[in-house]
């Protein structure tokens, strides 16, 4: 009896550590209709285990109006020039991502190639780079799949960047049209267009929760377990006979 009962409640124990693991939309923004210059945009949707999501600029830009983006001009090669998108994964979960949907616009005198950053690294290496020519429309879909495991506070960065993919630190970087990069020069974020259908900004992926615990269960093996203990001691006090 006393094996029987810790062989339930081991297996009831072991249900209770099981995670479940979903692909989701893990959060977008939607750019649709905002002027360009707003200060940042919170998510439009995320799933359950995000939360604070915001889409922003670095503190070295000016927001400048473009209907349907967020905008910016002052792309003067400092380390505070990046638009951030960002969020939180709540605690007991994890998070692998997939892909990062968005579009990007540059003026004819704004940068001509962004990298792509995040905290994972602590903004160090490019995850991926786009060359952007002058005034037109591009749509990306930026592969993650090698980036796991996010836990907390998760921020993803768009930086002008050079040649070799490093970010801009000094001026005279190639603009998206002739010549280089110019303060005035603008560039912006815009929902991601593929074919048919219109996507929000947007990050998927996979995550990984916990189960949530039902009261009931923690009962149960409560109870497995005080009768596997009472078994014990009801062994310890039977006389031995000869």
């Amino acid at each position: 009896m006393v094996k029987k009962s810790f062989a339930v409640a081991s297996l009831i124990g072991g249900l209770l550590l099981t995670t479940s693991a979903h692909a989701a939309l893990v959060a977008q923004w939607n750019l649709t209709g905002q002027p360009g210059n707003q200060s940042s945009n919170v998510t439009a949707s995320a799933a359950p285990e995000i939360s604070g999501g915001l889409l922003g600029r670095g503190a070295g830009l000016t927001a400048t109006a473009a209907a349907n983006s967020i905008n910016s001009t002052g792309w003067t090669a400092q380390s505070s020039d990046f638009y951030s998108l960002s969020f939180n994964v709540q605690a007991g979960s994890a998070l692998d991502l997939s892909t990062l949907f968005v579009g990007t616009r540059s003026s004819g005198t704004g940068p001509g190639r962004i990298g792509l950053f995040s905290n994972q690294d602590n903004f160090t290496t490019a995850i991926a780079t786009v060359t952007q020519a002058s005034s037109v429309d591009t749509f990306n879909a930026f592969n993650l799949n090698a980036l796991s495991n996010f836990t907390g506070f998760v921020e993803f960065r768009l930086y002008e960047v050079g040649l070799g993919g490093a970010i801009v630190t000094t001026p005279g970087t190639q603009a998206s049209g002739t010549g280089t990069t110019q303060a005035g020069g603008t560039f912006r974020l815009i929902d991601s267009t593929a074919a048919a259908s219109n996507l929000n900004v947007s990050f998927d992926g996979t995550v990984v929760s916990a189960v949530p615990v039902p009261a009931a269960a923690w009962l149960l093996v409560s109870g497995v377990m005080a009768l596997g203990a009472s078994a014990r001691r009801n062994k310890k006090q039977v006389a031995p006979t000869h």
